[in-house]
């Protein structure tokens, strides 16, 4: 269980960009849906609405790996002492709310 985004897409996103126009920082905006769940539903809602299909399809298991390695940086940065979730753990409970991927796919 994490602290969930609830609206997890790029319009509530603002990025700070270099003299060269790359993205040098991103903060997350709009809080006002976060719930405690998991964070599958973030990252299906995130890459359904705000990723393009050829992108999501060819590096989906680069966003996955990314994520999943930020996410234990941070909980060891934090001096977090219970399990951490793996990358399977991850996988399965993507794979376990696959279905309301679909449905944020619909709405999007």
């Amino acid at each position: 269980v994490v602290l969930t985004h609830g609206d997890y897409w790029l319009n509530n996103l603002m990025f700070k960009f270099n003299e060269s126009n790359e993205a040098e920082n991103v903060q997350m905006l709009d809080f006002q849906s976060s719930y405690w769940g998991t964070p599958s539903l973030d990252l299906h809602y995130f890459l359904i609405s705000s990723v393009h299909d050829d992108i999501k399809v060819e590096y989906y298991d680069e966003f996955i790996e990314h994520y999943h390695d930020k996410f234990v940086e941070s909980l060891l940065k934090l001096g977090y002492d219970q399990y951490i979730p793996t990358l399977d753990d991850l996988y399965e409970d993507l794979l376990d709310k696959s279905q309301m991927g679909l449905y944020l796919l619909k709405a999007a």
